[in-house]
């Protein structure tokens, strides 16, 4: 049997940080404002898995049907925790998008970083999530990782994955276990 271990974090403490008036404006990543959003962060991922596995962020509705998920992702040795505190940290424009006006957010970021265009528009299609889950499984290869996540991307057909290689010949024995437990996390 697979040692998996799995974390669904609700992405609300970030949503309300954002609401209050002091944290209108999307900051630069020197400003006040970022270094009290990474605390935010760091204190949601405490549970997060530190070793190999996959992820997904999802909006969650008030039925089990109403939901989407809006991006799916591995991390192998580094870690599913280091994973998702990097993404949450720098891809926090889908954040202050959803609370605020996107077109109005991208237009912040481009004015801040503008070198990152594609960036901002990949990250701006994680609007909306709610939710971030973490299936970890410490044994996982990287072939397991690279074959189970294209099939996670193939079941749930995320707006926010760019194209990937084909593994849809590729059968890896934990996928069925792990779409399930994304099955069942997501509803």
């Amino acid at each position: 049997m697979n040692d998996f271990s799995v974390e669904v974090i609700d992405l609300r403490p970030i949503y309300d940080f954002i609401s209050q008036p002091e944290n209108r404006e999307i900051p630069g990543r020197d400003e006040p404002v970022y270094l009290r959003y990474r605390d935010v962060v760091d204190g949601l991922l405490q549970q997060v898995p530190k070793g190999p596995g996959w992820y997904a962020w999802f909006a969650r509705g008030r039925q089990a049907d109403n939901q989407s998920v809006k991006y799916v992702g591995q991390s192998s040795s580094y870690g599913l925790f280091n994973r998702l505190r990097d993404e949450l940290r720098e891809d926090y424009l889908a954040f202050w998008g959803t609370a605020y006006d996107m077109e109005q957010m991208l237009q912040a970021m481009m004015e801040i970083y503008p070198d990152y265009q594609a960036n901002h528009m990949r990250v701006a299609m994680r609007a909306g999530a709610t939710h971030l889950m973490a299936v970890g499984l410490p044994s996982a290869t990287r072939g397991e990782l690279d074959v189970v996540e294209y099939k996670l991307i193939q079941e749930f057909a995320p707006l926010a994955n760019a194209d990937r290689r084909d593994y849809s010949r590729v059968c890896v024995p934990i996928y069925r276990d792990v779409l399930d437990i994304f099955r069942e996390s997501l509803a």
